[in-house]
């Protein structure tokens, strides 16, 4: 299912987003959608909170020459 992607300036996009939980089946097929909404606009990644309906929960799906899939609670170095 692809998911509408929320517009810039939403309050959103701002948010402090929780940790996700990768055994919570809701938390699976969201990221499931994120990889389909992400594939149909030939993006290369999209977070949670980007999406209607979405969650302020990290999880972003990814599609980049190192790595294609979904992460959950990635923390950036």
């Amino acid at each position: 299912m692809i998911l509408p992607i929320i517009k810039e300036g939403h309050a959103k996009l701002r948010a402090v987003c929780a940790q996700a939980d990768p055994k919570k089946p809701h938390h699976k097929t969201l990221a499931r959608r994120l990889g389909a909404t992400m594939k149909s606009h030939d993006a290369l990644g999209i977070a949670a909170n980007q999406v209607n309906p979405g969650e302020l929960i990290r999880i972003i799906a990814v599609n980049i020459p190192e790595y294609s899939g979904a992460m959950f609670n990635p923390v950036i170095l």
